[in-house]
């Protein structure tokens, strides 16, 4: 039986299985064919990222399913934030941190405070409590920042 992994440049990649096979075998798979190394890999499934030790029957995993390959930050890189105005400020991002830890650091760089950024990548906002890896951030992307306004009485009068 066979796997297909579809990685983030639309290459296929193709894997030989076992049912009994687990998440991290898969991996070192990829390894073996692609030079990707284990602990860079992230395999995601129905839009969640698969646990190392589950089994693909575990999961439902099916001849030529497809799985989508994705690689997180090595400990970290550049990443460039794009203002409203247009000015793009370069922020060191690394993969295991939340949204809300890279505001922190936008807000080091340039002043505006963690509850005023917006932040999107891929056009999504991104959530506080997530992190950078779980939107596939990788180095030298680029994420667009919108300024919340401030203050103003919510009473209509």
């Amino acid at each position: 039986m066979q796997l297909l992994i579809s990685t983030i440049t639309g290459k296929t990649i193709s894997i030989p299985f076992e049912q009994s096979d687990n998440i991290r075998l898969v991996k070192l798979k990829i390894q073996e064919q692609e030079g990707i190394s284990f602990n860079q890999q992230r395999i995601i499934f129905q839009e969640s990222e698969l646990d190392d030790n589950k089994t693909l029957s575990q999961i439902g995993i099916t001849n030529n399913t497809i799985l989508q390959l994705l690689l997180r930050l090595k400990g970290g890189g550049q990443v460039f934030i794009k203002t409203m105005a247009g000015k793009t400020i370069t922020v060191s991002a690394e993969y295991n941190q939340t949204i809300k830890e890279l505001k922190k650091t936008i807000y080091e760089r340039c002043g505006i405070p963690p509850q005023q950024q917006r932040l999107i990548f891929g056009g999504k906002i991104l959530d506080d409590q997530k992190k950078v890896e779980d939107y596939n951030i990788q180095k030298e992307s680029t994420i667009h920042m919108a300024e919340r306004l401030k203050g103003g009485n919510s009473t209509i009068y």
